[in-house]
């Protein structure tokens, strides 16, 4: 596939920077690539530094700055700005690409970098996590193969399920302004969801939209279910 080859020459364009790459360097560049390129960027090492320490798939690991350094300076290489700023891959298509290619405990680098838009200042939170979501969703565009349509589909569907607490505003923004499969996923999760996640996604249904009426509808019996069982 043609992205996949675009990938493949971008690996190359690593060793050029960063010389030949064994199998664990590798993997932890792909991995820094695709948190830095699902959050848009990181303006300053300290957040570089925050972020990269946050992937959950090295929990207990990466407790220190120190733990991050090596990868650090080799993603900074290839990708970074000034004043310690790193760049996410760009262009779009491949770098949603990238993100989505990660095949290893992805679910656990989505957790580490919705931890990390958390941890940063208030105003800036919604804007990443909108970030976040729109790469996943413009994921799921047939452009990126099946296979790759169906990884963004599962990682979008983990989110929903495990993070619409603090998601579901962004995710309901993202779904009206970027085609993609999040709104059918968020639709067939309402069934299983509790009253909490149920109370959030209908605050932050616009009044009305038709786009969005499915949704709608699904929610309000299902809101009603949910107290009668907690009476």
């Amino acid at each position: 596939m043609l992205l996949g080859g675009v990938l493949d020459l971008e690996q190359v364009h690593w060793r050029k920077l960063l010389g030949d790459l064994d199998d664990t360097r590798k993997r932890d560049m792909g991995r820094a690539l695709a948190q830095v390129t699902v959050v848009q960027g990181v303006g300053n090492t300290l957040s570089a530094q925050q972020l990269l320490m946050a992937d959950r798939f090295y929990e207990g690991r990466r407790t220190a700055p120190v733990d991050v350094d090596p990868v650090l300076r080799d993603l900074s290489r290839v990708y970074g700005r000034p004043n310690g700023a790193v760049a996410h891959l760009e262009p779009d298509l491949i770098g949603e690409h990238h993100v989505v290619g990660i095949d290893r405990n992805a679910t656990e680098l989505l957790d580490g970098c919705v931890s990390w838009i958390a941890s940063e200042p208030e105003a800036a939170r919604s804007q990443r996590t909108r970030n976040l979501l729109t790469v996943l969703q413009r994921a799921t565009h047939l452009v990126h193969g099946e296979a790759a349509r169906r990884r963004a589909c599962a990682l979008i569907d983990h989110l929903v399920r495990h993070h619409l607490a603090v998601l579901s505003a962004d995710l309901i923004a993202v779904i009206l302004d970027t085609e993609g499969e999040a709104l059918s996923l968020l639709t067939k999760a309402v069934p299983t969801l509790d009253e909490p996640a149920l109370e959030k996604i209908d605050a932050a249904l616009p009044l009305k939209s038709v786009a969005l009426m499915e949704l709608a509808a699904s929610v309000a019996p299902r809101r009603t279910i949910a107290r009668r069982e907690t009476l």
